[in-house]
């Protein structure tokens, strides 16, 4: 087998997944791939920095459907969330990997088309920036709490929580792509309880579903903002 750093990271990876991040060592990782540690340090400089290429190499699975061509910037915000979180909890402390490793800033993709949908609705480029920020640091402390709960509880907190965020247009309820945003819906305010009867796909975790909905609900009544 020819040795790389895409054979290095992917070996580190399956290993975070086997052990979990506190048990993962460049003496492992080597162990796993069949040579001495010292013949890593070719491909990464240290311990942060393998954590450093397993984040990039986490941030650069797709989700596993496309978004469609067309679609509101709040269904798109909020599937960006879906896909992100659903990212984190493929892997074994992929949460903690990528806050350790400041990943949501230095590495992980801009998510232009999500910025570009909101800026599209007339909200400033720098409003849509920062509602993306906020939106990936609530989903990277929500899974962070996820997966620290999993492991108290003995469970790995990946894999089994795997889930197709689907097509956000069958699963937001209203008509929310026809409405102007910053205007105020007439819909009465949702719970778990009404989302529930609404799309039971939107069940699995009805705590995240309100927290990423009252987020992007504040954003719309908030409105566009340009500058």
């Amino acid at each position: 087998m020819t040795l790389g750093r895409t054979q290095v990271v992917e070996a580190a990876v399956a290993l975070l997944d086997e052990v979990g991040l506190e048990a993962l060592t460049l003496r492992r990782v080597a162990t796993r791939l069949g040579v001495q540690a010292p013949a890593l340090y070719w491909y990464v400089k240290s311990k942060q920095d393998l954590l450093d290429q397993i984040a990039t190499a986490i941030a650069a699975e797709s989700p596993e459907r496309p978004p469609p061509a067309r679609e509101a910037w709040p269904r798109r915000l909020g599937r960006h969330g879906r896909e992100l979180r659903e990212l984190l909890l493929r892997h074994r402390d992929g949460a903690m990997v990528v806050a350790q490793t400041g990943a949501l800033s230095q590495h992980w993709p801009p998510a232009a088309d999500v910025t570009a949908a909101m800026v599209d609705a007339g909200m400033a480029p720098a409003d849509a920036n920062e509602a993306v920020r906020t939106v990936r640091q609530f989903v990277l402390g929500y899974t962070l709490d996820e997966q620290a709960a999993s492991q108290a509880a003995g469970t790995l907190g990946h894999g089994s929580e795997r889930r197709s965020v689907g097509d956000e247009s069958e699963r937001e309820s209203g008509d929310e792509s026809a409405r102007e945003p910053g205007v105020e819906s007439e819909r009465r305010p949702t719970d778990a309880s009404s989302d529930a009867r609404e799309d039971p796909a939107r069940t699995e975790e009805p705590a995240f579903e309100s927290a990423l909905r009252i987020i992007i609900d504040g954003l719309r009544v908030r409105g566009p903002r340009r500058h």
